[in-house]
């Protein structure tokens, strides 16, 4: 069974469908609760999309999550970045 997750979750993981949405998020968010609900919305409105698209037959709460997840990663990645780069114009700002 955890084998079954992981392969759904990477799946989500590389899935550029989901993964876009995700980073544009991310980048745009303020705060890190901001990230949480971004990619939980993300996850979701990409999931209903794709059973509306009937390119998965149902929602399923297991493949459901794993997008979530998967969205979760993309969105902290971004806003990582967007930390990392305001915090190192700073730092040659300040040179």
């Amino acid at each position: 069974m955890p084998e079954v997750a992981l392969v759904i979750f990477l799946a989500k993981l590389s899935d550029p469908f989901a993964a876009l949405p995700a980073l544009v998020a991310g980048y745009f968010c303020r705060t890190w609760w901001q990230v949480v609900i971004a990619a939980a919305a993300v996850g979701i409105i990409v999931e209903m999309i794709l059973v509306a698209l009937q390119q998965t037959p149902g929602i399923h709460e297991g493949r459901l999550l794993m997008g979530v997840l998967a969205a979760g990663v993309w969105s902290n990645l971004a806003f990582a970045f967007k930390i990392w780069r305001a915090k190192r114009a700073r730092k040659t700002g300040e040179s």
